[in-house]
């Protein structure tokens, strides 16, 4: 098995290697966060003075309202389901299954973090920046697609429209 899948990957295009080596690594940095988390002895206490942190001196108070009045309240449960969320995104990456639906979701939570820290420290800003961006770009390249169950989870339902669309115009 690994010895396909190293035949495929040295076998395709730079593009497409340096697609299945980004999509690994993200799926990695994401299971090393949830992997952090899951660690972090009450965790759900250590979020809460997080976000109190993050919304103190947040210039965009719109984004420090919703600190206070909707995430801060529930940082007991997003402190429960955030690894699990996370885990769930470096497995999709990793495994290349249903990245076209876990790579917004990684958007969606890069997004959140940036809005709350981007004043905290230049770095965190940038960090989280560039992740987005790296995202994004896995995103638009459907990076499931190659060396991954995208291939084979999509492949039959693009199969079967596309043998639809032939009998139509057979048809008629």
């Amino acid at each position: 098995l690994l010895e396909d899948l190293y035949d495929r990957v040295s076998r395709a295009t730079r593009l497409e290697q340096a697609d299945f080596w980004l999509r690994i690594f993200m799926g990695g940095m994401f299971l090393c966060l949830c992997y952090q988390q899951s660690e972090t002895p009450h965790f759900d206490g250590v979020l809460t003075s997080q976000l109190e942190y993050w919304a103190t001196n947040n210039p965009l108070f719109w984004y420090q309202d919703h600190l206070h009045g909707i995430l801060m309240p529930l940082a007991g449960i997003i402190a429960c389901c955030l690894p699990w969320i996370q885990m769930t995104i470096g497995a999709c990456l990793i495994l290349g299954a249903f990245t076209q639906f876990a790579l917004p979701v990684a958007v969606f939570f890069n997004l959140n973090i940036l809005l709350a820290a981007q004043h905290t420290h230049p770095a965190l800003f940038g960090l989280n920046l560039r992740f987005m961006v790296l995202v994004l770009a896995l995103y638009w390249t459907q990076c499931g697609q190659y060396c991954g169950f995208d291939q084979l989870i999509f492949k039959s339902t693009t199969s079967s429209n596309s043998h639809k669309a032939k009998k139509k115009t057979v048809k008629s």
